[in-house]
């Protein structure tokens, strides 16, 4: 249960639009605007036997997909940043591992990102 509970938290924090389109989209890898009928029937049953629990990863697991964790100049964005690692915290104790670079992206420490001026005096 607590992890239903951080996951509808976050689901809360991404500001999510939760509907059918969210999850058919998922499964199907497509934007939402080009989803066909034919992909809902595709998709129904798979959606149909998920647990909420699986339903719920889905739809924040599309918001962290969907996340730009860089500004327009290039510098990381530590809100999106932390909303996606909290993301990667829940998978953590489903066994899943981050890689390095992964995490450098997640948590702003890679070298895809400028440098802010209070940083480069670390």
């Amino acid at each position: 249960m607590e992890i239903e509970r951080e996951l509808f938290d976050q689901i809360l924090g991404w500001y999510s639009l939760v509907g059918e389109n969210t999850l058919v989209s998922f499964f199907s890898g497509k934007e939402s605007w080009n989803i066909t009928e034919e992909d809902r029937a595709d998709t129904a049953e798979t959606i149909k036997n998920l647990s909420m629990l699986e339903k719920m990863m889905c739809v924040v697991e599309a918001d962290a997909r969907a996340a730009n964790l860089m500004m327009s100049d290039g510098k990381y964005k530590a809100d999106t940043g932390k909303k996606v690692h909290a993301f990667y915290f829940v998978l953590e104790r489903y066994g899943y591992k981050m890689s390095d670079e992964e995490r450098e992206v997640v948590c702003g420490t890679s070298d895809l990102y400028e440098r802010r001026e209070d940083d480069a005096k670390k």
